[in-house]
């Protein structure tokens, strides 16, 4: 993963949000903050659980209090935060976003970039830590060796591909030649 955040200009030292899955409190609470900082980690964690158009823009400031270089997390919500803040007329500017987990379309990438002005860096990892493909600096999606070995082998003439993968980071329950699906 550092590489990937070393081609997206994100330092060790650079505070980060993350809009993800984490759980900061129950889901179903209401009152309270949305956020939680690790001042060790430099990780700015907001819930993706409370988010929608009307907190946003109290995302947007909060993020602007920490100072964060960077965000990351789920292209639909980080696009949600984006739209937000182009319809508000908040201004952050990041240097870098990296989205994960989910499809990020075209459009999602188009709004974030409007919005943050910065690049949009997409990579793709699987719960069975097998596999790990990342985007650089160029846009270009790279294939991680030392994550794991993964084969792209064509499943038919529309281009989509079937993965398959061998991971090195499960000693204990190696997975050979484990077929992810199409993508």
């Amino acid at each position: 993963m550092r590489r990937q955040w070393d081609w997206a200009g994100i330092g060790l030292n650079d505070r980060c949000a993350f809009l993800s899955g984490r759980v900061i409190f129950k889901p179903d609470q209401t009152a309270g903050r949305l956020y939680a900082y690790d001042p060790f980690m430099k990780e700015l964690i907001l819930s993706t659980y409370h988010l929608s158009p009307k907190k946003a823009g109290e995302y947007a400031e909060i993020m602007k209090d920490f100072e964060v270089k960077a965000v990351a997390g789920y292209p639909s919500a980080i696009s949600l935060l984006a739209k937000s803040c182009l319809e508000k007329g908040i201004d952050l500017k990041l240097r870098a976003v990296l989205t994960s987990s989910e499809t990020l379309t075209s459009s999602m990438r188009k709004i974030i970039i409007d919005a943050f002005g910065c690049g949009v860096f997409d990579f793709y990892g699987s719960a069975e830590r097998i596999c790990y493909i990342f985007t650089c600096e160029h846009g270009s999606y790279h294939l991680i060796p030392e994550y794991g070995l993964t084969e792209l082998v064509p499943a038919g003439s529309n281009g989509r591909c079937r993965v398959i993968s061998t991971g090195f980071w499960n000693l204990a329950m190696p997975l050979i030649r484990y077929e992810l699906g199409i993508s």
